[in-house]
Parts: structure tokens; sequence; C-alpha cells
């Protein structure tokens, strides 16, 4: 025997034989070692054991294995289509995010995804990004609007100022120089509402809020259009209602201050086109969830066609002529600069002719008023 023969010249004694060459079923495996009393060897000790009595722990073993294997290879397949699951979404609201502005939605309908890791980086980064962009075609646009609107004021200047330099009759100078006053004093308008626009603009939230008591907070505002009113002999009618006696602090807050702006812009507006002898109305409405302030006058209206216009920064129309006062164009800014007041307050301007006049609504909700930052088109 194989084993025997090897254990007895010293070296490992093991061998495997089958008993059918082509059954690894009937192999047997015989390891056998020394006996040795001292250095003196006896005999050998052979021990026998078929393979086929520790064939069921391999097949246990290999039936194991392959469970173990199939799981870890669905757990990997499973972690794989989570993985990219997550990323192939998050990349997706990235995209949707990017289009949305693309399409120029306003900024308080989009707002760039939540992600954590590095692709919350990257919306951070396009938020930036998008900002700066926005920052520079306001700019842009700022611009191009600006120096179309001084174009006309600052030729009109131009022109009465060379007139001016020859000799005229007083009543022709004094008319060349009342032109250079008006177009100097629309210069001004102009500028200073342009400020005050982009200040709102750029503004995010209100810095003040308190509980607003409307007809108290407007009553500036309201005097400083009566005195106005009255020298135009237009009757300015406040209609507040039982909405006077009401508690109005409920639910209610903002900046007095740019209330009285908006305010104010409307009723120059209003009296800007109401006729002599009209009258201008403001009147004061509850809805279940908001509060509703109407200013209405006796104008001529707004055209069908700039009625959808209304509101767009330098978009006006013009003036009619009261008295011996000429027609004249407004800035375009004022109804602009209410909106974003009313942006920032929560709330929405809306407008619609009547007969006779037009009418513009100032909507205050009573949740509180938006963070968002205001659209700045």
């Amino acid at each position: 025997w194989i084993d025997v023969s090897r254990t007895l010249k010293g070296q490992y004694g093991a061998r495997a034989t089958r008993e059918v060459i082509n059954d690894n079923q009937t192999s047997t495996m015989y390891v056998a070692a020394p006996v040795r009393q001292g250095n003196e060897l006896l005999g050998v000790l052979t021990v026998a054991k078929p393979m086929s009595t520790v064939q069921k722990f391999i097949d246990r073993a290999e039936h194991d294995i392959l469970i173990s294997g199939l799981w870890l290879l669905g757990l990997s397949l499973l972690v794989g289509v989570l993985v990219t699951g997550w990323i192939v979404w998050s990349v997706r609201r990235l995209r949707d995010y990017a289009r949305r502005v693309e399409r120029g939605q306003r900024d308080d309908q989009v707002q760039p995804p939540s992600l954590p890791g590095e692709l919350g980086d990257l919306a951070v980064a396009m938020q930036g990004m998008r900002e700066r962009l926005e920052g520079r075609e306001h700019i842009e646009e700022m611009v191009r609007a600006m120096t179309h609107e001084l174009k006309s004021p600052l030729a009109a200047i131009g022109g009465a100022a060379e007139l001016l330099q020859d000799e005229l009759p007083e009543a022709d100078r004094r008319a060349f120089a009342l032109q250079v006053q008006d177009q100097a004093a629309r210069l001004h308008v102009l500028v200073e509402r342009l400020l005050e626009l982009s200040k709102l603009e750029h503004r995010r939230s209100l810095d003040h809020q308190t509980p607003l008591n409307l007809p108290q907070a407007l009553a500036p505002a309201i005097e400083r259009a009566r005195q106005r009113a009255e020298r135009q002999q237009i009757s300015l009618l406040c209609d507040w209602g039982p909405a006077a006696d009401a508690d109005l602090t409920e639910g209610l807050t903002g900046e007095a201050d740019l209330l009285q702006i908006a305010v104010g812009n409307v009723l120059d507006n209003a009296l800007d086109f109401a006729p002599r002898g009209s009258q201008i109305r403001l009147s004061l409405h509850r809805d279940p969830q908001a509060w509703r302030l109407v200013i209405c006058d006796q104008g001529p209206g707004v055209p069908d066609y700039a009625l959808a216009r209304l509101g767009e920064r330098f978009y006006s129309t013009p003036r009619p002529a009261h008295g011996d006062e000429p027609a004249r164009k407004g800035s375009g800014l004022g109804l602009a600069i209410v909106r974003q007041i009313m942006q920032l307050h929560g709330g929405h301007l809306s407008w619609a002719n009547v007969q006779p006049g037009l009418c513009v609504t100032l909507h205050f909700t009573l949740a509180s008023p938006t963070s968002s930052k205001p659209h700045r088109r």
C-alpha cells in the first residue's frame, strides 16, 4: 500500500483511492502514521475514511456559500439600483430647476433643490450663479429702459435750451422755460422712483413688521393726495364702512411707510386721469382670508390692449390734459413700485376698467408676509 510504504520510509503517508475510477463519490482517503517504541519502528497504523461520509458537509457548505452569494449579489444590485435612482432623481431635480429658471418663472416659484453632499453644493452653486446672472440681466434691462425713457425729456430740454439762446418774445421764452422746468421735474420723478424701485426689487423681506390698522396706516398718504385733489377740484372720498370699527390688526402685518408709498402712487395715477369735478373713492372690504383696498377714479380708464401690461417697468399710457395743462406721459414706475410692495407684504395687485374709470385693488392676505425675493422683471 502506498500510505504504508511512505510511512515506513519516514515520509507523509496519505492517499485517496476510488473504487470506481470515474466516480469521485467512491473515493476513500487513507492516512498512515508510524508506531514507534523509542527509536525502533514497530509498524504502521492506517486510518481510512470514505468521502461519502463527509460529502453531506461539503454539500451543505456549498449550499450555504451559494445562498450567501445570491443574497450578497441581490443586496449589491439593490444598493446599486437605489444609488442610481437617487442620483438620477437628484440630477432630474437639478435639471427641472434649471429649466424653470430658463423659462423665467418667479423667484418664489423656483427654489434650489435641497440635496446632500456634492449635489447639494452644485445646487447652491447654481443658485448663486443664477442670482448673479439675474442681477446682471436686471442691470442691463434697467439701463436699456432708463436710456429709452431719458431720451425724450433730454431732447426736449436740449431743444428748448437752444431756442432760449435766441431773441424770443416774452411769451415764447416763458413757454420754453416752463418746458425745461417740466422736463426737469419729470427727470427728477423718474430718478427718484427708479431708485425706490431698485431698492424694493433687491429686498427679500420686510425689515420692520408691525400690526396694521389700514385706515390709520394710510392716513398720511391719503391726506397728501387730498391736498392735490383739492387743487384739481376732485373729491377724495374714503368709504371704510364696517371695516373702520373692526380689529384690523388680526393677522395683518407690514410696513406702514411702504404701504403709504404704494397707496400714494395709486392715488397719483388716479389724480392724473380723473377729470375736474369727479370723485376718487377708496373702500375697504373684508374677505375670509384677505383685506381688499379698492381705489376707483372716474377717468377714461385704460385701453384694453394696455391692461395686461400695467405694472411693467417704464410702461405708461398718456395722461389726459387738465384745463391749461397739456397731456403728459408718466414715468411708468408707479404701479411697478406698488406691485413690488404688495409682493413684499404677501399680497398682490389687480385692476379692472369700470364705467366710468379704472379700479385698482390692493389685496392683503392675512398670512405672514412672504420672505421670498420679488420678481425682478
